[in-house]
């Protein structure tokens, strides 16, 4: 609709060579693959949308407050999910993190206006 606007939220590969860390991702999103950021204000723009705003927002506080929450908690997350899935996402937050400090992948927020 003109005059419209869209608010985008996403996770991108910030550089052409996806890291090896992307592998990683399917073990907890299976078929899920993180498109390039140029990518993603392509389609934007090709669909008509004018980019008023793209910025950048830090993930890391989010992954640590889960992984803390998830060992604050750990008695009884082992009670509902066992502890082979336990593990498995004390395992997955510290890569997440690292994934995010080493600038792989960020978290963009982009505003369209068409």
């Amino acid at each position: 609709m003109p005059g419209g606007l869209a608010v985008h939220q996403f996770f991108s590969f910030e550089r052409e060579s996806y890291p090896a860390s992307g592998l990683h991702l399917q073990l907890f999103f299976p078929g899920s693959l993180l498109a390039i950021h140029h990518n993603h204000i392509e389609a934007a723009e090709s669909a008509g949308f004018r980019i008023t705003h793209d910025s950048i927002h830090d993930y890391k506080p989010t992954i640590k407050a889960w992984y803390d929450r998830l060992v604050d908690n750990r008695e009884e997350a082992q009670s509902l999910v066992g502890l082979e899935i336990y593990n498995r996402y004390m395992t997955f937050f510290p890569i997440a993190w690292l994934f995010f400090q080493q600038k792989e992948a960020e978290l963009h927020r982009m505003v369209m206006e068409k």
